[in-house]
C-alpha cells in the first residue's frame, strides 16, 4: 500500500507495529499535516474491534484501532478502549474538520466485539490534540473492510483481502475514487464467497481520478509485483544465507563438540593406558621381588645344605681318624700283652 500511495503522489507516513503511544504520535503527525494538504488518505491494516460506549447517557457503537501492546487477555473493555484509537473521534472527525478537498479512510480490520457482555467507559482515554480549523465541504470516503460485528480476512499474501483488492482498483486510471471503493467492495464479497462484507461510506461533492494520467494499473501492478518478487527473492536469499550461516555455525559447533569429545576420549584412553602400564610395572616389580626372595631363600637353603654336608664329612673324617687310632691302640696293647 505504501508503494501504491506513493505512486499516486501522496506523501506517505508509513508506520508498522505501533504501540499505543506510537500510534497516538503518528495520528497527531497525520492530523497536523491535514492543514496544508489538498487530498488526505488514511489507511489502517491491523487489529480492530467494534465496541459500545455511552455518550451523554446514550449508547453508541464505535470502532477502535488496536495497538500491538494492547492486552486482549484483560476482561476490562475500558482498558482496551483506553489504549486504542477511536476511528470516529480521532480520525474521521479530524478529517471532516480539515480544509482538505478529498478525505479517504480505509480500514482493513475486524469489527467484532471481544467483550459483548461488558459495559464500557471512555472517561479514562487519552485525548489526541486536534487542529483547530474551520470545517470544509470535502468529499469524504470511508471504506471499512468488514460489516458491523464482522471479521476481515488476512488474505494469502502480504496484505489482507480488502487491502489487496483496494490496491488493485486504486491503480486503474479510468476509475473515479468512489467507484474504486464500490468495485473493491464487490470484489471482496465475491472472493470471500460473501463471508466478508465491506461497508463503503461515500459523500461525494465531485469526481476524483487519483490515477489519471499515470501508467495503467495493470502495468503498475506488474511492476509492483516484480518489485515485490525481487524484494521477496532478496529476502529469501538473505534468509537462505542466514539459514546457511546458521547451519554452518551449528555444524562448526557440532564439529568442535565432536573434537572436544574425541580429545576427552583420547585423554581417557591415555590415562587408562598409563594406569594399566603402571599397574603392570608394579605387578612386574612385585613378581621380580618375589622371585628374588625365592632365589635368595633357595640360595640360603643350598648354603645351609652345603654347610651341613661339610659338617657331616668332617665328622666322618673324624670318625675314621678315631677308628684308626682305636685300631692302632688295640694292636699295641695286644703286643704288650703278648
Amino acid at each position: 500500500m505504501t508503494d501504491v500511495l506513493s505512486w499516486l503522489d501522496f506523501q506517505v507516513i508509513a508506520c508498522k507495529d505501533l504501540s499505543a503511544d506510537e500510534m497516538d504520535a503518528a495520528v497527531e503527525d497525520f492530523v497536523e499535516r491535514l492543514a496544508s494538504a489538498s487530498y488526505a488518505f488514511f489507511h489502517y491494516s491491523g487489529h480492530g474491534v467494534e465496541l459500545e460506549k455511552f455518550e451523554r447517557g446514550e449508547k453508541k457503537t464505535r470502532n477502535f484501532l488496536v495497538p500491538i501492546d494492547a492486552n486482549f487477555q484483560t476482561k476490562s473493555q475500558a482498558n482496551l478502549i483506553r489504549v486504542s484509537l477511536e476511528l470516529e473521534e480521532d480520525i474521521i472527525e479530524a478529517m471532516k474538520n480539515s480544509p482538505t478537498e478529498l478525505n479517504i479512510i480505509s480500514v482493513d480490520a475486524c469489527r467484532n466485539n471481544p467483550f459483548p457482555k461488558l459495559a464500557s467507559s471512555r472517561a479514562a482515554r487519552r485525548k489526541l490534540k486536534k487542529i483547530d480549523v474551520e470545517a470544509g465541504r470535502a468529499t469524504l470516503i470511508i471504506g471499512r473492510a468488514a460489516s458491523s460485528g464482522g471479521q476481515a480476512s488476512d488474505g494469502n499474501g502480504r496484505n489482507g483481502l480488502y487491502t489487496e483488492q483496494l490496491m488493485h482498483f486504486l491503480q486503474k486510471p479510468e476509475l473515479e475514487i468512489a467507484q474504486v471503493f464500490l468495485d473493491t467492495t464487490i470484489a471482496v464479497k465475491k472472493k470471500s464467497n460473501y463471508g466478508q462484507l465491506p461497508e463503503p461510506t461515500i459523500s461525494p461533492s465531485k469526481k476524483y481520478y487519483l490515477a489519471k494520467g499515470k501508467e495503467r494499473g495493470e502495468q503498475r501492478a506488474n511492476r509492483a509485483n516484480y518489485s515485490y518478487n525481487e524484494q521477496k527473492s532478496e529476502q529469501e536469499r538473505a534468509r537462505e544465507l542466514a539459514e546457511r550461516e546458521l547451519r554452518e555455525e551449528i555444524m562448526r559447533q557440532e564439529r568442535l563438540e565432536q573434537e572436544r569429545l574425541e580429545r576427552e576420549r583420547l585423554e581417557r584412553e591415555r590415562l587408562e593406558r598409563e594406569r594399566l602400564e603402571q599397574e603392570a610395572r608394579r605387578a612386574r616389580q612385585r613378581r621380580e621381588e618375589l622371585e628374588r626372595a625365592r632365589l635368595s631363600e633357595l640360595e640360603a637353603k643350598r648354603k645351609l645344605e652345603e654347610q651341613r654336608l661339610e659338617e657331616i664329612n668332617a665328622l666322618a673324617e673324624n670318625l675314621e681318624v678315631m677308628a684308626e687310632e682305636v685300631k692302632s691302640c688295640s694292636f699295641q696293647r695286644a703286643m704288650e700283652f703278648i
